[in-house]
């Protein structure tokens, strides 16, 4: 197993840059610290490297959506890509699916021959046989010439998964599987590429879209959105092509849900009560 966190060749040849941090609070606040001077060092969009991967050696603040702290734990792997993308490309928060098909390839193979499955969450988590695997966290920030900003960040629970969490959890080492991180980067970094080309500027959006929805969670189950100051529940029917979720509700309304915090009817649980699924 590799002993340092390198790029694949594919991530290469496409001109992707590392950088390598022993410690930081958030790999994603550094990243998108670190898109001021490369903007300015650049000058214009045209000429950047495709990202900017930042991989950590220890992450102390991490967090995950509308704030909430991402527990790391010592062997799991912490790590953000910025993108500077121009004002013109539509619908950017789609990258959030392109990072949950690019984590699940890469994480897939290293499962080997175990039989355990791995589902995606909307909006943003990887599920391994109904336990949180990884989250996904994007941000994004308007730059001085219009250019876009933003960071994806990768929180994979390789060696380990917090305790005392109100719902499931799991780690690749509680499943028999051996890979460490630095393995998982390379694999991660390949398969963002295939990926990101795939989406082409969102031009592919429908084909990335269609490649999460083979591997959703819940989809066609009962579902409940908190969302800010009410909560509605129904049946979870599909995305629409900006990544939204369709909800038919209780009432018999069909809704488009662009966020939330999300609980799907447990059938595993006799009482079929909702469980959270957000750290």
């Amino acid at each position: 197993m590799s002993a340092e966190f390198v790029l694949g060749p594919k991530a290469v040849r496409a001109g992707y840059e590392l950088r390598h941090l022993q410690s930081t609070p958030s790999t994603n606040s550094h990243a998108l610290e670190f898109s001021i001077e490369a903007l300015s060092r650049a000058g214009k969009h045209e000429g950047m490297a495709p990202g900017i991967w930042f991989v950590a050696d220890r992450q102390t603040m991490g967090r995950g959506r509308q704030g909430r702290r991402w527990i790391w734990h010592e062997g799991n792997l912490a790590a953000s890509l910025l993108l500077i993308l121009p004002s013109t490309v539509r619908a950017p928060q789609i990258l959030s699916f392109v990072a949950a098909n690019a984590l699940a390839d890469a994480v897939e193979p290293f499962l080997g021959g175990t039989g355990e499955e791995l589902r995606l969450k909307w909006p943003n988590d990887l599920l391994l046989s109904g336990g949180k695997l990884a989250g996904i966290l994007l941000e994004a920030r308007t730059m001085g010439n219009g250019c876009r900003a933003v960071a994806l960040g990768f929180g994979l629970n390789v060696k380990g998964a917090p305790e005392n969490i109100s719902y499931p959890v799991a780690s690749l080492a509680g499943f028999g599987c051996d890979a460490d991180r630095h393995c998982l980067f390379r694999a991660l970094g390949e398969s963002w590429h295939e990926n990101y080309c795939l989406w082409n500027d969102g031009h592919g959006t429908a084909r990335v879209l269609s490649r999460w929805r083979n591997r959703a969670h819940g989809l066609g189950g009962a579902v409940r959105i908190e969302g800010p100051g009410k909560a509605v529940e129904g049946i979870f029917l599909d995305i629409d092509g900006d990544g939204h979720l369709i909800l038919l509700q209780n009432d018999g309304q069909r809704t488009h849900v662009a966020s939330g915090d999300v609980s799907f009817s447990d059938v595993d649980r006799p009482d079929g009560r909702f469980g959270k699924g957000e750290r």
